[in-house]
């Protein structure tokens, strides 16, 4: 999908920032409800938050 839309040329350094974001993500999600949990004492406030900051980026990212 990156090679269509951004063209073939381009696909590496664009796949290669992809990656670096969803690895930062992937580091930083589970430390975060991590510490929320033991703030809190429960996972709740974290599966109440993870939609209302996932849904506005991804509709801002698709449209």
């Amino acid at each position: 999908m990156l090679a269509d839309a951004y063209g073939v040329r381009d696909y590496a350094t664009l796949a290669a920032l992809v990656g670096i974001a969803l690895t930062a993500a992937k580091t930083v999600g589970p430390v975060t409800a991590g510490l929320a949990r033991t703030v809190t004492g429960t996972y709740t406030a974290v599966l109440l938050a993870v939609p209302q900051a996932v849904f506005p980026l991804v509709n801002a990212l698709s449209g």
